[in-house]
């Protein structure tokens, strides 16, 4: 009869936790001889009584015997009640994360399978002898993809690519078409694990690199597998040369009345039916071939030309696929999901969808125009272009997966002197001088001076290396890193402070200055870092971290920060103008810093409005707080902004400022809150639609990748503050249920919900 032990399964039973501990579920029926034995239990005679006494008689360190538990058990599972949990003091919270509940065909590998889950699925023993047919081919390659897909996307590898039968014995498939395309998916996989995210990924929570064991055709090269490609390719040029001759024979057979005869139409739909999945399964051939290829060429470092060529190549090659996924078979036999399923448990577990045969095209053709417009980017492309295409690109609704940001991070990182080096200090001297156009510090003649300006540069590089290096994460860590930088940007800016005034002095006398001071590194620094801070606030919304009581306050706070940055745009345009005067300099600032204020002056007055008609809507009972019991608001409020506090700019707003502007506001009517609102949203409409212009008349300033994302940006900016506008009325104002962040990811939209 059958026995229960610790290590063993048993069927239909309590449920167990693989560490040792036992959570209460429904008690199996007793079964003549059938008994539950463990290691160091002494034997019982009768069922236990007292579940206590019972537990501590156990000595699980006693490992000469093995005694009967049954009763044990029995009596666990009628005492204990759901949630609670048996187990040994030794029983830590490690042992209760990594538990697994039996019983579970992918978590519980020691289970025996039920007959309809292992049925007619392909042995890896089998291949050898396997001839699939075209329509299965076109069948495998394409949920090959999908699993490569998946992968690509964050699940592991033996839960998707390995799970195809096919990959156990790649160099033993009889077909000379899939036998390659097979080998390149394994290849292509050992490239992006070992050459391209190896060296540049420094977080794998999006990512699994892990290959648990599995070989990935290391013995074939790179050389030998694009010769294969290449005769596959030959060999199925050949055939749809020979299927067409066929087909256009067939045509000229006629019979006796001038119509074609019967045999001469059957050979003429077999010879199409063969045109069309040799011609599908060639496209396929060839998009591997490109697709290997490109990130072959990625690995090398070779010239982006080639590797732009590559990738648009496959791009081609992935229309003609879409268009013939309908020849694909049924190909359930050649992928067991459970094939692997003992290495489940050592995979993190993530919130990932599996990549469908339906999504397959557009992820993957994602992927490959994302990686496009990165080795599409001119290597000659200055620091400010550089960075506003990594930011307009990392708020993009579709989020590069983690090929394409760690691509980025190696095409412009790689090299050390492109940010770090010497390079990298002369694309910040170039980026000061388009900013501040009559800075004269880089022309002075001055060994000491001269040395503690490219110092001031070697650092700004390194500065700005970092936050070119943070959008290569996903949005999460960009956050939390971006706070980091903004601490190190703020210790930068003091020093800054220092060596302007030290250049001032020896570049200006007192007299020609007069009040204004040319601070211009530290301007610069200042500068650079009020965008950290105002995009780091804006983040919030994407990532959905504010809650609807609290919006109020964090418009505030950001109606705060645009104030800053708003102020010193002026102020140091100010500067500009009466050093341009001063110095008679003939150079001209570019249109992107008249751009940049407008964008900013437009989103201020575009959060005032929001801040103005969220108080309103508090005194009208919408986003309640928390119970008062329980919620104190000043303290929410230092707890939400308290990183603000560690920096020595800008100012921090506190909580008594918040209340000010909130009675400020409490005092006036509904209608002159309404009226205040739609000045406000009439003014930011005004400045979206001058920058708007600007752009038209300068998007040579801006990489071509992210033209597009710039005019969508700034359109769906125009509707906010026309939609809002149509809201702010007193008629609707009562029916304002909310807000929607459909129109754009910052900026919301109130909710008219009428009853």
């Amino acid at each position: 009869m059958p026995t229960w032990q610790c290590s063993g399964r048993p069927q239909d039973s309590f449920r167990r936790r693989r560490t040792g501990g036992f959570l209460p579920g429904r008690r199996p029926q007793p079964k003549p001889d059938q008994t539950a034995i463990c290691h160091g239990q002494r034997k019982m005679d009768s069922p236990v009584a007292d579940l206590d006494s019972a537990w501590r008689d156990w000595n699980p360190y006693d490992q000469n015997r093995f005694d009967d538990i049954t009763d044990v058990v029995y009596a666990a599972t009628d005492a204990m009640q759901v949630g609670q949990l048996v187990h040994h003091a030794n029983f830590t919270l490690f042992e209760a994360m990594s538990a697994i509940e039996i019983m579970d065909p992918k978590m519980d590998s020691g289970m025996d399978l039920p007959p309809s889950i292992g049925e007619v699925k392909l042995t890896p023993d089998e291949i050898v002898f396997r001839t699939v047919p075209p329509s299965e081919e076109i069948g495998i390659m394409d949920e090959l993809l999908a699993r490569e897909m998946s992968w690509i996307a964050g699940h592991m590898l033996c839960q998707t690519v390995y799970t195809c039968v096919f990959v156990h014995r790649p160099l033993s498939i009889r077909s000379r078409s899939l036998k390659p395309y097979v080998v390149s998916v394994l290849k292509t996989i050992r490239l992006i694990n070992t050459d391209i995210i190896g060296r540049f990924l420094y977080d794998d929570e999006d990512f699994s690199a892990d290959t648990a064991g599995f070989p990935l055709c290391e013995e074939v090269s790179a050389e030998r597998l694009l010769e294969s490609l290449k005769q596959a390719e030959y060999s199925l040029e050949t055939m749809l040369e020979s299927a067409r001759s066929a087909k256009d024979a067939n045509v000229g057979t006629m019979a006796p009345q001038g119509e074609p005869s019967e045999k001469a139409q059957s050979d003429s739909m077999k010879a199409s039916s063969r045109h069309k999945y040799t011609e599908a399964i060639l496209h396929r051939i060839r998009f591997r071939q490109a697709f290997y290829s490109s990130f072959l060429a990625i690995s090398g470092q070779q010239d982006r030309a080639l590797i732009v060529i590559h990738l648009q190549q496959a791009l081609a090659e992935l229309d003609m696929i879409e268009s013939s996924q309908h020849l694909a078979a049924d190909v359930g036999y050649a992928f067991d999901p459970l094939v692997t399923r003992k290495l489940f448990s050592h995979g993190l577990p993530r919130a990932l969808k599996d990549i469908s045969i339906h999504d397959l095209i557009g992820a993957c053709r994602l992927m490959l125009s994302q990686l496009v417009e990165v080795f599409q980017i001119p290597s000659d492309a200055n620091a400010e272009m550089l960075q506003r295409f990594l930011h307009y690109r990392a708020r993009r609704a579709d989020v590069p997966n983690i090929i394409v940001r760690s691509l980025t991070q190696k095409a412009f990182f790689a090299d050390p002197s492109r940010i770090n080096g010497a390079e990298g200090s002369e694309l910040i001297r170039e980026w000061i001088t388009s900013e501040y156009p009559t800075v004269t510090y880089f022309s002075i003649r001055h060994d000491g001076l001269n040395i503690l300006i490219e110092n001031f540069l070697a650092v700004a590089s390194k500065q700005l290396s970092n936050i070119l290096c943070m959008y290569s994460y996903n949005s999460a860590r960009q956050r939390r890193r971006m706070y980091k930088i903004a601490l190190l940007w703020d210790q930068f800016q003091a020093e800054a402070e220092q060596l302007d005034m030290e250049l001032q002095n020896s570049t200006f006398s007192a007299e020609s200055l007069g009040d204004l001071s040319p601070f211009f590194l530290s301007s610069w620094v200042y500068a650079q870092k009020l965008e950290m801070l105002t995009w780091t606030m804006a983040t919030g919304f994407e990532q959905e971290i504010y809650r609807p009581y609290e919006l109020v306050m964090v418009f505030w706070y950001m109606i705060h920060l645009y104030e800053c940055q708003s102020e010193h745009s002026s102020r140091s345009d100010g500067v500009t103008l009466e050093q341009q005067e001063f110095l008679r300099s003939e150079r001209q600032a570019t249109p992107l810093r008249s751009f940049d204020q407008r964008l900013v002056l437009g989103k201020k007055h575009l959060v005032t409005a929001l801040f103005q008609i969220s108080t309103l809507l508090h005194r009208l009972g919408k986003f309640a707080k928390p119970d008062p019991a329980f919620y104190r608001e000043d303290i929410h409020f230092q707890n939400r902004f308290r990183f603000f506090t560690r920096l020595s700019s800008p100012a921090y707003g506190d909580y008594s400022q918040y209340l000010t502007s909130i009675e400020a506001i409490s005092r006036l009517d509904i209608e002159a809150v309404l009226e205040l609102g739609r000045f406000n949203l009439d003014k930011a409409k005004g400045y979206f639609e001058g920058a708007s212009d600007i752009y038209k008349s300068s998007s040579r300033y801006f990489v071509p990748a992210i033209q597009g994302d710039v005019e969508k940006d700034l359109a769906a900016l125009i509707q906010v503050t026309t939609a809002n506008r149509a809201l702010f009325e007193s008629d609707k104002i009562g029916a304002i249920g909310g807000y929607d962040w459909t129109s754009h990811r910052v900026f919301p939209v109130a909710l008219y919900k009428p009853s």
